[in-house]
């Protein structure tokens, strides 16, 4: 194969990759289009039981907590949950 068809290759598979992510799986809706509500549903039952502690765990950036940096927000943050 030549270069030059390799390079032809080359740039029509790209645009063929361009062009189809471009794509989208649904139909745009236009200004006359209208979509029926979704259905709505029962809430569930309100005798579900409780639902276990998480527990959660926090590693901190080499200066660690005092730093009055990200490692002070991000533990408050974890506090406030």
């Amino acid at each position: 194969m030549s270069k030059r068809t390799q390079k032809l290759l080359a740039v029509v598979l790209g645009s063929a990759l361009v062009f189809s992510a471009c794509g989208s799986d649904t139909e745009e809706a236009g200004p006359a289009a209208t979509t029926a509500a979704p259905a709505t549903t029962a809430a569930p039952a309100a005798t579900a039981a409780p639902a276990e502690p998480v527990s959660v765990g926090m590693v901190y950036d080499i200066g660690g907590r005092g730093d009055g940096g990200f490692n002070d927000s991000a533990y408050l943050g974890l506090e406030r949950g």
